[in-house]
Protein backbone atom coordinates (compact mmCIF):
# COMPACT_ATOMS: atom_id res chain seq x y z
CA UNK A 1 0.00 0.00 0.00
CA UNK A 2 1.24 3.38 -1.04
CA UNK A 3 2.37 6.06 1.90
CA UNK A 4 -0.23 8.77 2.36
CA UNK A 5 1.66 12.09 2.54
CA UNK A 6 0.72 15.58 2.43
CA UNK A 7 2.94 18.47 3.02
CA UNK A 8 3.19 21.03 6.18
CA UNK A 9 3.96 24.28 7.23
CA UNK A 10 4.48 24.01 11.22
CA UNK A 11 4.41 27.12 13.06
CA UNK A 12 4.46 28.30 16.97
CA UNK A 13 5.82 26.06 19.38
CA UNK A 14 9.00 26.05 20.55
CA UNK A 15 12.38 24.71 19.95
CA UNK A 16 11.78 20.77 18.42
CA UNK A 17 8.34 21.16 19.39
CA UNK A 18 5.81 23.61 16.22
CA UNK A 19 2.31 23.80 17.27
CA UNK A 20 -0.15 20.87 16.44
CA UNK A 21 -1.18 20.43 13.01
CA UNK A 22 -4.74 22.62 12.54
CA UNK A 23 -3.50 25.00 15.58
CA UNK A 24 -1.29 27.61 13.97
CA UNK A 25 0.43 24.96 11.83
CA UNK A 26 -1.87 23.50 8.42
CA UNK A 27 -1.59 21.38 5.59
CA UNK A 28 -0.42 22.96 2.30
CA UNK A 29 -0.33 20.08 0.43
CA UNK A 30 -3.05 21.33 -2.18
CA UNK A 31 -2.69 25.15 -1.48
CA UNK A 32 -0.79 28.17 -0.98
CA UNK A 33 0.64 29.50 2.51
CA UNK A 34 1.70 33.20 3.04
CA UNK A 35 4.94 34.20 3.88
CA UNK A 36 4.55 37.43 5.88
CA UNK A 37 5.11 39.17 9.13
CA UNK A 38 3.22 36.50 11.07
CA UNK A 39 3.64 32.87 12.49
CA UNK A 40 0.65 31.49 11.62
CA UNK A 41 -0.38 29.30 8.50
CA UNK A 42 -2.62 31.49 6.20
CA UNK A 43 -3.45 31.10 2.70
CA UNK A 44 -5.53 33.87 1.17
CA UNK A 45 -5.77 36.86 3.67
CA UNK A 46 -3.67 40.09 3.22
CA UNK A 47 -2.91 40.91 6.90
CA UNK A 48 0.89 41.42 8.34
CA UNK A 49 2.49 42.15 5.20
CA UNK A 50 6.31 42.17 5.47
CA UNK A 51 6.70 45.84 5.01
CA UNK A 52 8.54 47.73 2.16
CA UNK A 53 11.97 49.21 4.42
CA UNK A 54 13.26 52.91 3.65
CA UNK A 55 17.20 50.84 3.60
CA UNK A 56 18.20 47.82 4.17
CA UNK A 57 16.56 44.61 4.15
CA UNK A 58 13.16 43.33 5.88
CA UNK A 59 12.34 39.85 5.81
CA UNK A 60 8.95 37.39 6.44
CA UNK A 61 8.84 35.05 9.32
CA UNK A 62 10.43 31.93 8.75
CA UNK A 63 8.32 29.49 6.55
CA UNK A 64 9.02 25.78 7.91
CA UNK A 65 7.84 22.95 5.70
CA UNK A 66 7.82 19.46 5.72
CA UNK A 67 6.62 15.92 4.45
CA UNK A 68 4.33 14.55 6.65
CA UNK A 69 3.09 10.80 6.51
CA UNK A 70 -0.49 10.38 7.19
CA UNK A 71 -0.60 6.24 6.80
CA UNK A 72 2.01 3.88 5.47
CA UNK A 73 2.29 0.42 5.51
CA UNK A 74 5.47 -1.11 7.88
CA UNK A 75 6.84 -2.49 4.80
CA UNK A 76 7.19 0.97 3.42
CA UNK A 77 10.78 2.97 2.88
CA UNK A 78 10.73 6.30 1.79
CA UNK A 79 14.43 7.92 1.05
CA UNK A 80 16.10 10.04 -1.48
CA UNK A 81 14.13 13.45 -0.14
CA UNK A 82 14.62 16.68 -2.37
CA UNK A 83 13.19 19.92 -2.05
CA UNK A 84 12.75 22.58 -5.38
CA UNK A 85 11.92 25.89 -6.51
CA UNK A 86 11.18 26.81 -10.44
CA UNK A 87 14.13 27.89 -10.97
CA UNK A 88 12.98 31.67 -12.07
CA UNK A 89 12.55 34.51 -9.43
CA UNK A 90 8.97 35.87 -10.54
CA UNK A 91 8.11 37.27 -6.89
CA UNK A 92 7.70 40.46 -8.22
CA UNK A 93 5.26 41.57 -9.86
CA UNK A 94 7.17 44.57 -11.76
CA UNK A 95 10.28 45.47 -11.01
CA UNK A 96 12.48 43.62 -8.68
CA UNK A 97 12.85 43.93 -4.93
CA UNK A 98 11.70 40.24 -3.49
CA UNK A 99 14.12 37.04 -3.61
CA UNK A 100 13.70 34.19 -1.45
CA UNK A 101 16.71 32.03 0.82
CA UNK A 102 16.21 28.70 2.11
CA UNK A 103 18.20 25.54 3.49
CA UNK A 104 17.55 22.40 4.89
CA UNK A 105 16.77 21.50 8.88
CA UNK A 106 16.85 18.90 11.32
CA UNK A 107 15.55 20.48 14.22
CA UNK A 108 12.72 22.42 14.43
CA UNK A 109 13.31 25.96 15.44
CA UNK A 110 10.34 28.25 15.59
CA UNK A 111 9.96 31.90 14.23
CA UNK A 112 11.53 34.10 16.56
CA UNK A 113 8.37 36.94 16.86
CA UNK A 114 7.30 40.41 19.29
CA UNK A 115 3.84 41.45 19.59
CA UNK A 116 2.69 44.12 16.99
CA UNK A 117 4.70 47.17 17.16
CA UNK A 118 7.47 45.50 19.78
CA UNK A 119 10.39 43.79 19.35
CA UNK A 120 13.15 44.12 16.51
CA UNK A 121 15.81 44.19 18.88
CA UNK A 122 18.84 41.84 17.68
CA UNK A 123 16.69 38.68 17.24
CA UNK A 124 12.82 38.73 18.03
CA UNK A 125 10.58 39.93 14.60
CA UNK A 126 8.05 42.55 14.72
CA UNK A 127 4.53 41.03 13.53
CA UNK A 128 3.08 43.01 10.86
CA UNK A 129 6.70 44.54 9.83
CA UNK A 130 9.80 42.39 9.73
CA UNK A 131 10.92 38.59 10.54
CA UNK A 132 14.65 38.12 11.77
CA UNK A 133 17.00 36.81 8.84
CA UNK A 134 17.74 32.87 8.53
CA UNK A 135 21.15 32.00 9.24
CA UNK A 136 22.89 28.95 11.41
CA UNK A 137 23.21 31.69 14.20
CA UNK A 138 19.55 32.89 14.72
CA UNK A 139 18.29 29.16 13.31
CA UNK A 140 20.34 26.63 14.97
CA UNK A 141 18.66 23.92 13.41
CA UNK A 142 20.05 24.56 9.96
CA UNK A 143 22.19 21.50 7.94
CA UNK A 144 24.64 24.85 6.35
CA UNK A 145 23.92 28.42 5.92
CA UNK A 146 20.49 29.49 3.61
CA UNK A 147 21.16 29.57 -0.28
CA UNK A 148 18.94 32.26 -2.94
CA UNK A 149 16.56 29.14 -3.65
CA UNK A 150 16.19 30.39 -7.90
CA UNK A 151 19.41 30.90 -8.68
CA UNK A 152 21.84 30.01 -5.97
CA UNK A 153 25.03 31.17 -4.47
CA UNK A 154 28.35 28.83 -3.77
CA UNK A 155 27.37 26.83 -0.53
CA UNK A 156 28.39 23.39 0.60
CA UNK A 157 25.67 21.22 1.25
CA UNK A 158 26.51 17.43 2.32
CA UNK A 159 29.82 17.86 1.25
CA UNK A 160 28.90 18.78 -2.23
CA UNK A 161 29.24 22.40 -3.64
CA UNK A 162 26.59 23.80 -4.92
CA UNK A 163 25.79 27.45 -7.27
CA UNK A 164 22.83 26.63 -8.72
CA UNK A 165 19.76 26.90 -6.50
CA UNK A 166 17.69 25.02 -5.76
CA UNK A 167 15.88 24.17 -8.97
CA UNK A 168 14.77 20.88 -10.67
CA UNK A 169 18.13 20.71 -12.19
CA UNK A 170 20.19 20.79 -8.60
CA UNK A 171 17.39 20.46 -5.96
CA UNK A 172 18.13 20.41 -2.15
CA UNK A 173 18.65 16.42 -1.13
CA UNK A 174 18.45 15.81 2.76
CA UNK A 175 21.01 13.45 4.09
CA UNK A 176 20.96 10.34 2.85
CA UNK A 177 18.79 7.88 4.77
CA UNK A 178 16.08 5.20 4.03
CA UNK A 179 13.05 5.87 6.48
CA UNK A 180 11.47 2.93 7.56
CA UNK A 181 8.58 1.99 10.09
CA UNK A 182 8.39 5.42 10.88
CA UNK A 183 5.35 6.42 13.53
CA UNK A 184 2.63 8.28 11.53
CA UNK A 185 1.66 11.67 12.42
CA UNK A 186 3.32 14.72 13.56
CA UNK A 187 6.64 16.45 12.96
CA UNK A 188 9.63 15.22 11.95
CA UNK A 189 11.83 13.18 14.19
CA UNK A 190 14.35 11.20 12.36
CA UNK A 191 17.43 13.34 10.62
CA UNK A 192 16.58 12.82 6.80
CA UNK A 193 12.98 13.50 6.89
CA UNK A 194 13.82 16.91 8.21
CA UNK A 195 12.13 20.71 7.40
CA UNK A 196 12.70 23.02 4.87
CA UNK A 197 13.11 26.55 5.83
CA UNK A 198 13.12 29.41 3.25
CA UNK A 199 12.42 33.55 3.97
CA UNK A 200 11.28 36.40 1.62
CA UNK A 201 13.71 38.98 1.96
CA UNK A 202 12.06 42.49 0.99
CA UNK A 203 14.22 45.60 -0.24
CA UNK A 204 13.60 49.55 -0.85
CA UNK A 205 13.16 48.47 -4.45
CA UNK A 206 10.33 46.36 -4.14
CA UNK A 207 6.60 47.75 -5.13
CA UNK A 208 3.95 47.48 -3.02
CA UNK A 209 1.04 45.14 -3.28
CA UNK A 210 0.49 41.30 -3.47
CA UNK A 211 4.04 39.30 -5.32
CA UNK A 212 3.34 36.87 -7.30
CA UNK A 213 3.06 32.94 -6.57
CA UNK A 214 5.48 30.62 -6.87
CA UNK A 215 5.35 27.32 -6.33
CA UNK A 216 7.97 24.94 -4.03
CA UNK A 217 8.17 20.99 -4.94
CA UNK A 218 8.78 18.46 -1.86
CA UNK A 219 9.56 14.75 -3.80
CA UNK A 220 11.14 11.47 -2.68
CA UNK A 221 11.47 7.84 -3.50
CA UNK A 222 9.02 5.22 -1.89
CA UNK A 223 9.40 1.36 -2.27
Amino acid sequence: MPASVGIVRWCGGTNGTPSPLGVLSGDITSGNTRANAFDVNTSTDSANPVQIPSSGINYSYWVTTSLYIYSWASSNTIQNIRWYSGGANILAQTGSGLDCYGGGAGTYIPAPTGTVGSGGAGNVGIVGQTGVVLNTTNHVGLYNSPCEVFTGGLVTINGIASNTGWNTSAPYSFPSISITNLQTGGPPSIPGLGYFVYQIQVTNSAQAGTSNKVTFTWKYDET
